[in-house]
C-alpha cells in the first residue's frame, strides 16, 4: 500500500494556505497529458501551474505513478502518429499559374527507414557485411619474390662496398704508418754520428765473419 496520501483524495491544507487541487482537475490534467505528451500543454489546457503539479508529483507517489502512465500513453500516441506518417506520408499541394489544382501524396523514405531501424533494429540497423577478399593472384606472389630478391641483392652489394672501403682504409693507414716510420728513421740517420750510423754495418760484418 502506498504510504503517501493520494493527492486526489488528500484534503489537508498544504503550506502557504493554498487549498488542494480538486481531484477532477487532476484527472483532467492527466487525460490531457496522455493525449499531448507535454506537461506544459496539458497544464495550460487545465489552467494549472506547472510548479504546483511538479511539487504534487514529488509529494505523492500515487500521483507520480499516474503521471508516468499518462506520459507513456502520450509517447505511444506520438509513436502511432509517426508510424502513420511513415506509411501514409502527407499531402503536397499542386499549383498551376498561381492556383492550387490538386494534391499529391508524398512519402519520406528516410523517415520510413528511421522507423524501421527503431522498431526492427535486428533487421534494419545492422552494418553491411564487408565484401569478401579477392582471390589470391599468383602474379602478385611472383612479383613479391622478385622484389625480395632485388632487395637482397642491394643489401649484398652495400655490404661488399662497405667491406672494400674498410679494407682500403686499413691499407691506407698501414701505408701511412710505414711512411711515418721511414721518415722517422731518416731523421734519426741525419742527426746520428757516423760511428752510430756504421754500427749496423759493423755488426753485420762481424756476424758474417763469425759465421
Amino acid at each position: 500500500m502506498d504510504p503517501t496520501p493520494d493527492a486526489t483524495t488528500d484534503t489537508r491544507r498544504p503550506r502557504g494556505g493554498r487549498r488542494p487541487i480538486a481531484a477532477f482537475r487532476l484527472d483532467d490534467f492527466l487525460t490531457q497529458l496522455g493525449e499531448t505528451g507535454s506537461v506544459t500543454e496539458a497544464a495550460l489546457r487545465c489552467g494549472l501551474r506547472r510548479s504546483t503539479l511538479y511539487a504534487l508529483r514529488q509529494s505523492s507517489q500515487s500521483f507520480a505513478r499516474r503521471w508516468q502512465e499518462a506520459l507513456d500513453r502520450g509517447v505511444d500516441r506520438i509513436q502511432d502518429g509517426a508510424m502513420a506518417y511513415a506509411i501514409n506520408g502527407h499531402l503536397r499541394p499542386v499549383w498551376f499559374r498561381g492556383q492550387q489544382v490538386g494534391v499529391t501524396q508524398h512519402i519520406d523514405p528516410r523517415f520510413m527507414q528511421f522507423m524501421l531501424r527503431a522498431h526492427r533494429p535486428d533487421l534494419y540497423n545492422r552494418a553491411p557485411a564487408p565484401p569478401p577478399p579477392p582471390p589470391p593472384d599468383p602474379s602478385h606472389d611472383e612479383e613479391w619474390a622478385r622484389q625480395l630478391d632485388a632487395a637482397d641483392a642491394r643489401v649484398a652489394a652495400l655490404r661488399a662496398r662497405q667491406k672494400a672501403a674498410k679494407e682500403a682504409e686499413e691499407k691506407r693507414a698501414e701505408e701511412a704508418r710505414g711512411k711515418a716510420e721511414a721518415r722517422r728513421q731518416a731523421r734519426r740517420a741525419a742527426v746520428a754520428p757516423p760511428e752510430e750510423v756504421d754500427k749496423p754495418d759493423k755488426a753485420l760484418r762481424s756476424g758474417v765473419q763469425n759465421a
